[in-house]
């Protein structure tokens, strides 16, 4: 697909997956909501009926924030249930951006699906740049 790419899509930001769950480790999961927001620009700039809001991750910044401050604080429960939020904030978005890449891939190329489901699901925003890296 890389040859045929349209060139928005090789104008995406170009980032190592192995950086990604480097940070992803370091920030206790901060970095998540930081990969979204920093491509949330070019994401709303394709053509799709989708468009991501930045107060959602903004949003899943406090709530990182607060389940690392319980866990501090050895609330585990509480900790493990905001921590489960944030995990279906976090599945729902990358879900949310497969549908605005795929939007946009079906919008110039026809029938194609090149980000999948059961991929997206168990991989995420990893699954989905690396996606981004190839196309």
């Amino acid at each position: 697909m890389n040859g045929h790419a349209p060139r928005v899509f090789r104008e995406a930001n170009q980032t190592s997956v192995v950086f990604m769950v480097f940070m992803t480790i370091l920030s206790s999961g901060i970095y998540i909501p930081i990969w979204f927001l920093r491509r949330r620009r070019f994401l709303n700039d394709l053509k799709s009926s989708v468009k991501l809001d930045y107060r959602i991750f903004a949003g899943m910044i406090g709530i990182d924030v607060a389940s690392i401050a319980l866990a501090l604080m050895e609330k585990e429960l509480l900790s493990n249930i905001v921590g489960v939020i944030f995990g279906i904030i976090f599945i729902l978005q990358c879900f949310t951006v497969r549908k605005i890449l795929n939007e946009h891939y079906n919008s110039l190329f026809g029938d194609v699906s090149p980000i999948t489901d059961g991929y997206t699901f168990l991989f995420g925003m990893f699954y989905i740049q690396y996606k981004l890296n190839r196309l």
